[in-house]
């Protein structure tokens, strides 16, 4: 779990199986008409590839949820825009996070393997 200062509160984001429910729920996808969750992988992908900041704000929401937290897009839409936020070490601390997640290393894992392979075709 990890946590950060926003408008003078602390919140905490928790990277566990309810933040990946909660991820998933954001964005559906079907096939044949069977539905999954694809919020996890659309999102790490957009965030650790491509260092989409709406990602990482989506990403974020999910575990303030999954913690417990109520954290509103708007409120992390302000913390991002405040010049005083220094946004790359969020990134940096949420990169970390999943990383090491017990839900979300393998995820990560596959994510940064892909983007290599890429890089090298």
């Amino acid at each position: 779990m990890i946590t950060f200062e926003i408008n003078g509160k602390e919140y905490q984001f928790a990277f566990s199986i309810k933040f990946i429910r909660a991820l998933d729920k954001s964005i559906v996808g079907n096939v044949n008409g069977v539905k999954f969750g694809a919020g996890v992988d659309m999102n790490l992908s957009k965030f650790i590839v491509d260092g989409d900041p709406i990602a990482l704000s989506d990403i974020l929401i999910a575990a303030n949820h999954a913690a417990g937290g109520n954290l509103t897009t708007g409120m992390l839409d302000d913390f991002f825009d405040d010049e005083k936020t220094n946004i790359d070490a969020i990134a940096n601390e949420v990169t970390e996070a999943l990383k090491e997640g017990k839900f979300t290393k393998n995820k990560v894992a596959k994510v940064v393997a892909q983007q290599a392979v890429a890089q090298t075709a």
